[in-house]
């Protein structure tokens, strides 16, 4: 028996924008660990970049908990978490002056990947779904 009600009714956009940012996040570390494998990362500026990043992606694993229990404000919060990750990415790049190609590429990736997530987010099925988890009552 599948119980009625929104949270058990996930529209395919929201399903696809939950795994974009699951992959975003493996991408995410596996970038913090081809950064961390790098010669010479002893310049204190990458290592507090690297604690912010792992602590965004941390965020945004729990952004993505909520976003599953269909809040809304989630949505707003994953956006600003996705930005503030890609300024300590771009903070740590800066810091670092050199960054591999393969760190870039996955960065880019990532970010793609964020972005597609947004937009799934905020299609017009996945705001329907959101809507109507507000005008649920419990018992």
């Amino acid at each position: 028996m599948i119980p009625a009600g929104p949270l058990f009714h996930k529209p395919k956009s929201f399903i696809s924008a939950k795994n974009l940012l699951y992959t975003s996040i493996c991408i995410g570390f596996i970038t913090l660990v081809l950064h961390k494998l790098a010669p010479g990362i002893i310049n204190n500026g990458v290592i507090t970049g690297l604690i912010l990043i792992a602590l965004g992606y941390v965020l945004l694993y729990f952004i993505i908990k909520q976003l599953s229990l269909c809040r809304k404000w989630a949505r707003v919060a994953l956006i600003l978490d996705c930005l503030l990750i890609t300024v300590f990415y771009l903070f740590m790049f800066k810091m670092e002056l050199k960054a591999s190609m393969a760190e870039w590429a996955f960065f880019v990736l990532q970010a793609i990947f964020e972005v597609m997530a947004i937009l799934f987010l905020y299609t017009k099925e996945s705001n329907t779904w959101f809507n109507s988890s507000t005008t649920l009552v419990l018992p």
